[in-house]
């Protein structure tokens, strides 16, 4: 049977990912999963598209809704403000909670950014009613949860002969005991006291070419060594998932296929 191997966290937008032995999910995904992000001057969410060195950010979450962040020996504690401001996820425009004026001027210096200010989720995201209509999300890209195998990162692995870590695929939930495209079928999955609705395939980008240990994009193209190997686009690996309840995941958690 199908079992739960990892769980990964990402408190912040393209932070390291951090491994974590549970996972608390509420009504908008993991409790403690792209609740920040860093936006330009203009409020367009920041990645590691564009900014790779994100990779390399530890985000810590505190009590009172705080946010301890590090990188590069030096490290900066956020607090959310009253002040709201207008930010774009993709096509989507939310209100977000600017933090302190600190934190803001720490990330800038940073990333090396002039004018980004990090932000606190205020209010959450409709995710795509094709989809998953009714669901909610905050900062990641559309779903709340990323789910991977371990057969699929060792297929990835095999693409391009090198050690590629599961991280980079930015999953929240990890499966072993999954043969490769076993999953393809897979809609629905109870994962201890969780059910996940798997909604639709991952599509990947360039966003898997950075190496999460270094921060430096792998000039071994690892999107478009998936891409010479399965070719018409787009190339995928995991599933963009919701949960139909709040509910805890844990490492070990059998994983029954539902439908």
């Amino acid at each position: 049977m199908p079992t739960i191997s990892q769980l990964f966290v990402h408190p912040l937008k393209s932070c390291r990912a951090a491994s974590v032995s549970t996972l608390e999910l509420d009504a908008v995904g993991p409790c403690d999963d792209r609740r920040w992000m860093v936006v330009d001057s203009s409020g367009r969410f920041v990645s590691l598209r564009t900014v790779p060195g994100l990779t390399q950010l530890d985000a810590e979450p505190l009590e009172g809704g705080l946010l301890r962040l590090q990188l590069g020996g030096r490290s900066v504690v956020a607090r959310p403000t009253a002040s709201l401001l207008e930010v774009h996820v993709w096509r989507d425009s939310l209100e977000a909670r600017v933090a302190d004026e600190d934190a803001c001027t720490w990330i800038a210096e940073r990333l090396d950014l002039p004018g980004a200010r990090l932000v606190a989720l205020n209010q959450p995201r409709d995710t795509d009613p094709r989809y998953a209509a009714g669901g909610a999300v905050g900062f990641a890209d559309g779903y709340p949860l990323l789910v991977a195998t371990e057969s699929a990162v060792a297929d990835a692995c095999g693409v391009t002969g090198v050690d590629v870590d599961p991280r980079r695929f930015r999953p929240n939930v990890v499966l072993a005991g999954v043969g490769l495209g076993e999953d393809a079928g897979w809609r629905t999955l109870r994962c201890g006291e969780v059910i996940l609705d798997l909604v639709k395939p991952c599509e990947r980008c360039i966003a898997i070419d950075v190496d999460p240990a270094t921060g430096a994009r792998d000039e071994r193209s690892l999107v478009r060594a998936l891409a010479r190997r399965d070719p018409g686009p787009p190339v995928v690996l995991g599933w963009n998932a919701v949960s139909r309840r709040p509910g805890v995941l844990r490492v070990g958690d059998a994983v029954e296929v539902l439908a």
